[in-house]
């Protein structure tokens, strides 16, 4: 999936507590609905022990800069604990998500038949975290299929810093410099990337409802 879609494309996503999308290779069946990877699930009814193999799986979530006592801690945490069973009791299904992913995933390929499907996975989190990492674009490539983003300005990210992000746009690579041209934590940032043809302006919107944190993602 890339970040440079069509200008008319506006989609709207629907986050349980918060979830990330990660590439793949599998193709849209609009007859399958689509199954969400419940991360939090298998992380909180694991045991120590265990993470080893959930490390293996999931190696995004388990930054080698952090000791294994940090994931330990987290996992034994009382309150952590609490979260996330009261999250349960509200939503030990998400059949309703998933009806919804499903639905824009059919949209998507209709647009375009070569539609690579992401694998969304579920994380407790809070929408603080959820818009750090969504509006640094060095985590393109955890989301966005075949995308890279690097930094070429200092830290911290603010307005004005300058990402350079490698895509793909009508099956041909591309390279755009894109600016963050609006920063207001942890609600709203807008990037643009502008060439001799044409400009992109991609926003990220977070808000909180009765279900989690609601993100819209307009091009």
């Amino acid at each position: 999936m890339s970040i440079s879609l069509p200008n008319y494309t506006k989609n709207t996503l629907m986050i349980l507590f918060f979830f990330i999308v990660v590439s793949c290779n599998e193709k849209v069946d609009k007859s399958d609905k689509y199954i969400i990877d419940r991360f939090e699930k298998q992380f909180y009814n694991s045991k120590p022990i265990e993470l080893n193999e959930l490390k293996k799986k999931y190696p995004y979530f388990f930054p080698e800069s952090f000791p294994e006592s940090v994931w330990v801690e987290r996992l034994n945490d009382p309150i952590q604990q609490e979260i996330f069973n009261e999250i349960q009791k509200e939503y030990e299904s998400v059949n309703f998500l998933e009806l919804e992913i499903s639905s824009f995933f059919n949209r998507n390929l209709e647009i375009n038949k070569n539609f690579i499907k992401p694998k969304v996975i579920t994380v407790n989190t809070d929408i603080d975290s959820a818009y750090g990492f969504l509006s640094d674009f060095r985590n393109l490539e955890k989301w966005a299929e075949g995308d890279e983003g690097e930094l070429i300005t200092k830290e911290p990210l603010r307005q004005g810093s300058v990402f350079k992000v490698k895509t793909h746009f009508n099956n041909k690579p591309r390279e755009y410099n894109y600016e963050i041209i609006e920063w207001g934590p942890p609600l709203r940032v807008s990037l643009q990337a502008s060439t001799s043809i044409f400009t992109i302006v991609a926003t990220i919107f977070l808000s909180a409802n009765s279900r989690g944190t609601e993100v819209t993602y307009s091009v």
